[in-house]
C-alpha cells in the first residue's frame, strides 16, 4: 500500500510539472517519461492487490518498459542532470560572491573604525636592544 501511495505521489508531481506553462521546456520529455512510468506502476499495484496473477504479469511488463524507456532516454536524463548541476553551481557561486563582498565590507568597516591612522607629522620609533660585548 505504501508503494502505491508513493507511486501516485510521484505521478501527481510529474503531472503537475507537465501541466505548468513555462518558458523552459527542456525537462518536459523527462517528466513525461516519469509520469508514464509511475502512472503505469500505480495502476499495476492496484491490479496486484485485486488480481495478483494478472498484476504480476503486468508488473513484469512495466519493468521491461521502464528499462527500455531509461535506455532510450539516458541522454536526455544526463542532459537534464547537467542542466540542474549548472543551475546549482551558478546559484552557489552567486551566493558565495555575495557573502564575500559582505565580509569584505564588514572587515574594511571594522579596520577603518577601530585602528587609528598615523598622522603624517608623527614618526615611528623603533627601540633596538643594546648589545653588550
Amino acid at each position: 500500500m505504501l508503494l502505491f501511495i508513493l507511486a501516485v505521489l510521484v505521478y501527481t508531481i510529474a503531472l503537475a510539472g507537465i501541466s505548468q506553462l513555462t518558458s523552459n521546456t527542456s525537462y518536459l520529455p523527462l517528466l513525461r517519461c516519469v509520469c508514464f512510468i509511475f502512472g503505469a506502476f500505480a495502476c499495476d499495484l492496484l491490479l496486484l492487490i485485486l488480481v495478483p496473477p494478472f498484476g504480476w504479469f503486468i508488473l513484469v511488463l512495466c519493468v521491461c518498459m521502464s528499462v527500455r524507456l531509461l535506455c532510450d532516454s539516458h541522454r536526455q536524463i544526463l542532459e537534464c542532470f547537467r542542466h540542474i548541476y549548472q543551475l546549482i553551481n551558478q546559484s552557489t557561486s552567486k551566493a558565495f560572491n555575495i557573502l564575500c563582498s559582505w565580509f569584505q565590507k564588514a572587515s574594511t568597516a571594522f579596520n577603518s573604525s577601530s585602528m587609528p591612522i598615523a598622522n603624517s607629522m608623527e614618526k615611528q620609533v623603533v627601540i633596538m636592544p643594546e648589545i653588550n660585548a
